[in-house]
């Protein structure tokens, strides 16, 4: 994969491996190929050995270096790892995903077993993003056949029929599995502290991306009365669209003040959400979100597009789900949480708590994972 530990810049696709492997480590051994540098990174991490296979606590390690990127190195890292399954995590990866699976398929990559997750990149959404490049690849890929013998790992249904639809590739080859979510632990429930400015207090924690639409969020906010603080934490991806967001947000009203806190470490994620009343993410497509889970673990409710997994959240009392189509609605959400008291709000994040917590871990995900990696 393109960026692992201590890295934590990577979002979503770096917390599904943690998860995987902290949840079934006793079962599996597992190698994770990587790069030697954070997502977006020029400064290599501290203190690490490149190229070379290392013993961590629960799996082993092999970073690899920015000058090694080469196919024949890739190849060999690959072959010394010794794997039963490559678990390849992106489809448009030219290093860590497209080099694997072509050396495997051709035989220089000897694994009996290849795993793709295309981590939402099937969607439509996804796929309109830099799309020469990757309806290039998909067409190289279907006149090689690079797919015949490989298992696809969709965390829903919903990525499943974007898999078969825009990928071409049979249902029977696809197995859903939503992700593992990190393992649960007691914690007691966060409470906000009470303001006396009375301001409602919204955040976004994801990458400055535009499948994440952002600027989504500031034209919403543009036609809020309620006094707001947002707050934006995460990597800017993408440098010309932070620009239009900073045009946008010097055009908000006086009510609605955004403030962008830079990037934080994964183990700061759910403390973060927990100061907040609301985390505001209309992404564009999700294929499972683990800030929306983040959030509703801490118990902070959130306010997110109908494209993610996560439905029906206003019936549950977790937050809403609204189409983009319906900006209106999203003002109302906003306008309705900021009218909570803070008793109210107490109430509502206890809750939530308990109730996405019973929803999260259910044994079926574990079993659908185990299923996903069984090979007769």
């Amino acid at each position: 994969m393109e960026n692992y530990l201590p890295g934590y810049k990577a979002g979503g696709p770096l917390s599904s491996i943690i998860n995987l492997i902290d949840g079934l480590s006793t079962e599996y051994n597992f190698k994770v190929l990587a790069s030697d540098r954070d997502f977006g990174d020029t400064q290599v991490y501290p203190n690490i050995t490149t190229n070379v296979w290392t013993k961590k606590d629960n799996y082993e390690m092999c970073y690899l270096a920015s000058g090694k990127r080469k196919i024949f190195n890739v190849i060999k890292l690959a072959n010394k790892a010794n794997a039963d399954i490559l678990y390849v995590q992106s489809f448009f990866s030219p290093v860590f995903s497209i080099a694997i699976v072509v050396a495997t398929k051709f035989g220089f990559v000897k694994a009996p077993n290849l795993i793709i997750a295309p981590r939402g990149e099937a969607f439509e959404g996804a796929l309109k993003i830099k799309p020469l490049k990757k309806n290039l690849y998909r067409k190289f890929a279907k006149i090689l056949g690079l797919f015949k013998k490989v298992r696809w790992h969709a965390s829903t249904e919903l990525e499943k029929k974007a898999i078969n639809t825009n990928f071409k590739i049979p249902e029977e080859h696809i197995y859903v599995a939503l992700n593992m979510p990190k393992k649960r632990t007691s914690v007691p429930i966060p409470v906000l502290e009470e303001s006396a400015s009375n301001v409602l207090k919204l955040t976004y924690v994801s990458r400055i991306s535009p499948i994440k639409n952002i600027g989504f969020t500031l034209d919403v906010l543009k036609e809020v009365s309620a006094d707001v603080q947002y707050d934006i934490y995460g990597p800017i991806e993408d440098k010309a669209l932070w620009k239009e967001c900073l045009m946008k947000i010097s055009q908000l009203p006086g009510n609605i003040t955004v403030e962008y806190k830079g990037t934080i470490p994964k183990h700061e994620v759910g403390p973060t959400f927990a100061k907040y009343d609301l985390m505001f993410l209309p992404t564009f497509t999700e294929n499972y979100g683990h800030a929306i889970v983040e959030s509703l673990l801490v118990g902070t409710p959130v306010l997110i597009s109908n494209n993610t997994p996560w439905k029906k959240l206003e019936q549950k009392d977790l937050g809403w789900d609204i189409s983009l189509e319906d900006k209106k609605a999203y003002v109302q959400a906003i306008e309705k949480t900021s009218k909570l008291s803070a008793d109210e709000k107490k109430q509502k994040r206890v809750r939530i708590v308990k109730e996405f917590g019973d929803i999260l871990y259910d044994s079926e995900t574990i079993e659908a994972t185990r299923r996903l990696l069984q090979f007769s």
